[in-house]
């Protein structure tokens, strides 16, 4: 049991010397080297958890998602099913700055066949943690005569329209920033059709945040 937890000790720190490594010097300038220096780690104690580089990303990715749901959970604005719809969009879509880190990754792996093993594992792990929650918020919101829809199916078909469109805003280039804005926009309006809602309903984030999060210099 003790062993065990060693070893799980060791992993977290492997995960958070990487995580201040990619956000440092990016994911592709950082080294399994570069993670061995910063805790002192032999090759063996780093490969016993991980096989590649890549595979701690894709950890911290699922980590990120289950952070940020329990952030979520933490946060919940009772007997308000509208707001708490758009904190779980908001912490979802990964623009937020406890998961800037990692779009800045999967946008420096976006011509690599990494990028797209990335931006799945990100997609998968979104829907594990939130999708129950977000049938559930729009459970009540049909009840409360505030949302229409069919069936589950379009729950389902809209919660993946959204995290697509997430995935444009990610990583679409510094050069179209302006499209940003216009893609949030389109968004908002494509979910507030999909799922019934009234006009302005729908937030995710404000621009102001959305450039924000782009224009942030590298720590």
């Amino acid at each position: 049991m003790q062993n065990m937890r060693k070893g799980e000790r060791k992993k977290q720190d492997i995960l958070l010397a990487a995580a201040d490594l990619f956000a440092q010097k990016g994911y592709t300038e950082t080294t399994i080297a570069d993670i061995l220096d910063r805790l002192a780690c032999s090759k063996g104690s780093f490969y016993h958890h991980f096989d590649t580089k890549f595979a701690v990303l894709a950890e911290l990715a699922r980590q990120r998602a289950s952070q940020a749901y329990a952030t979520y959970i933490k946060s919940l604005p009772a007997g308000n099913p509208l707001a708490a719809l758009n904190l779980l969009l908001y912490r979802a879509s990964f623009l937020n700055p406890q998961s800037r880190d990692l779009v800045m990754s999967l946008r420096s792996l976006q011509q690599d066949f990494e990028g797209a093993a990335l931006l799945n594992t990100m997609q998968t792990a979104v829907v594990n943690a939130f999708y129950p929650q977000f049938v559930s918020l729009l459970d009540n919101l049909r009840k409360a005569d505030l949302a229409v829809y069919l069936n589950q199916e379009s729950l389902n078909l809209a919660f993946h329209s959204f995290l697509s469109g997430c995935k444009i805003l990610m990583l679409i280039t510094d050069e179209q920033r302006g499209t940003r804005q216009s893609l949030l926009r389109a968004l908002r309006r494509h979910l507030e059709q999909a799922l019934g809602l009234s006009p302005g309903a729908i937030v995710i984030l404000e621009m102001d945040e959305l450039t924000a999060f782009f224009d942030k210099p590298n720590a």
